[in-house]
């Protein structure tokens, strides 16, 4: 769906329990309210721990390489161990501030690779802030635990994700200028992929 609306959201709750079906006939491992309540608190705690990394980098103490990779990361290692290394990361995060000349602002549809953050690096500038799919967009809010779990997953998924494909006006230029507001900027690279 592109519009988000509570149609939407109940077609999108059926079209996951209809996958979710599919699922349990391929693996053999029924999939239960229980279940899908402890896999959004895992990941919810991976929200959490991405938002606490990308704390660090808007302050300096992480560079930008250092926060896309791991973002990246968290997209092809299971939950529980890309917690452990980001968990890890955070604790061996300097006290002190990386000097950059520039600091500077992503906004994309997505990353998939460190090319431009290497470029910028290479120039003395830092990507702090990485407002794209993968990036703080996908971990400002987490998925409301309490109650109809398949709902919250679905109402989560069309309201906060932020998704360039979704209809929602004015939401994601007010999430980017409360991060200008917030975070002392240089500058915004923005781009698309093609």
């Amino acid at each position: 769906p592109h519009v988000v609306s509570k149609m939407a959201v109940e077609g999108l709750v059926y079209e996951m329990k209809k996958m979710a079906k599919w699922v349990e006939t391929i693996s053999g491992i029924e999939v239960t309210e229980a279940r899908l309540a402890q896999a959004v608190r895992l990941c919810n705690e991976s929200r959490f721990l991405l938002k606490e990394l990308h704390r660090l980098c808007e302050e300096g103490r992480i560079k930008g390489s250092e926060f896309v990779t791991v973002a990246l990361l968290r997209g092809v290692i299971a939950p529980a161990e890309w917690n452990r290394l980001a968990k890890e990361l955070i604790d061996k995060a300097p006290e002190e501030c990386i000097e950059v000349e520039v600091r500077l602002m992503l906004s994309a549809a997505a990353v998939e690779d460190l090319q431009l953050v290497d470029m910028v690096e290479s120039f003395g500038g830092n990507l702090s802030v990485h407002e794209y799919c993968d990036g703080l967009r996908s971990c400002h809010k987490l998925i409301e635990e309490d109650g109809d779990i398949w709902r919250n997953m679905a109402e989560f998924y069309m309201k906060e994700t932020m998704c360039q494909r979704f209809f929602n006006p004015g939401k994601r230029d007010s999430f980017i200028n409360e991060i200008i507001d917030r975070v002392p900027i240089d500058g915004v690279i923005t781009y698309g992929l093609s």
